[in-house]
């Protein structure tokens, strides 16, 4: 049995005794009043009766005074008596009902005090189911967006960029850098007005702060021409760099490092007359037997060595935004 179900059957369990201890309750007043009611009116009569014959009683008595003034004094006395009497018993009589009274207070109390717990219990109760409904509602609701922008995710273009057939060149004291950007449309949905930007970073430090902030500014061109690509059609981009190299007028006693980044912005539409939607990559290349590119710097010498595609490995740097 679920927690819901436990919760409605105790609520109907306990509504139904609540009824039936009312009508319990209300049965035994009503009996209990009738009783008393009954019993006030039959001890009422009875001390009247009695009351009645004790004053005729003293009253009779009264005629062993010879003098009338004594008589009648007597029975004022006797008349008084019995008025003292009657109440007393009216003040006991009062007494015994307020008692009565006094029990079906404390019962009707007790009865209310259970009934107002029972209710505060299952108030809280449905609070808390309520909570819990409202809980299971929203996770509803999340995985039916989630599911919904998995329907959307798959039935869209995703441009997906990749970089092959590095060539690194090093001259006396300059660097170029040649390489090929293949971009894919791997989404479900044509791709429109895509266009691109690349920028190829030589460096002799390893940051990545110069592609984050190239990421932020690389906006591709309006004046390029741009294309659609269909789902599982591919494009390929020729890009290179000639960089002038600071080095020092002596050969340095460290081999000299360079670091090579290269950056790919791709811009594209999923609606002619919609946003634009980004897709931003990096790669960075390295020799195969080493970890960045290292070369040494002999005695009077600058030698220039070019490094051939299958001597470079290209792996993914940073990526940036992908829309």
């Amino acid at each position: 049995m679920s927690e819901r179900d436990w919760s409605r059957y105790t609520a109907v369990g306990l509504s139904a005794f609540g009824l039936v201890a009312a009508l319990i309750i209300f049965a035994a007043f009503t009996f209990n009043l009738g009783s008393l009611l009954g019993f006030k009116e039959a001890e009422t009569q009875r001390y009247t009766t009695e009351y009645a014959d004790r004053t005729d009683e003293r009253i009779a008595d009264c005629d062993r005074f010879v003098s009338a003034a004594r008589i009648r004094e007597c029975a004022e006395k006797a008349i008084k008596a019995n008025h003292e009497n009657q109440r007393d018993e009216r003040d006991l009589q009062a007494q015994r009902q307020m008692a009565e009274w006094a029990f079906w207070l404390l019962v009707v109390t007790t009865f209310g005090t259970l009934i107002t717990i029972g209710g505060t219990v299952l108030i809280w109760k449905q609070v808390a189911l309520t909570r819990e409904a409202v809980k299971d509602t929203g996770d509803a609701t999340k995985a039916m967006v989630r599911q919904n922008d998995i329907a959307e995710s798959a039935q869209r273009p995703w441009i997906k960029a990749s970089c092959t057939n590095v060539q690194f060149q090093k001259l006396d004291k300059a660097a170029s850098a040649f390489y090929e950007i293949v971009l894919e449309n791997v989404g479900h949905m044509v791709a429109h007005q895509v266009a691109y930007s690349l920028r190829c970073f030589i460096t002799r430090t390893s940051e990545r702060d110069d592609v984050r902030d190239w990421f932020r500014e690389a906006e591709p061109s309006d004046r390029v021409e741009t294309f659609s690509m269909i789902p599982g059609d591919t494009a390929s981009f020729s890009g290179k760099n000639l960089q002038a190299l600071i080095l020092p007028n002596r050969p340095p006693p460290e081999p000299l490092i360079f670091f090579i980044r290269i950056g790919v912005v791709v811009r594209y539409k999923i609606d002619p007359e919609g946003a634009w939607h980004y897709s931003e990559y990096s790669f960075a290349l390295k020799r195969n037997d080493a970890d960045p590119f290292v070369e040494q710097m002999f005695p009077d010498s600058m030698e220039s060595r070019v490094y051939a595609p299958e001597e470079i490995s290209v792996r993914r740097f940073i990526t940036g935004r992908v829309t």
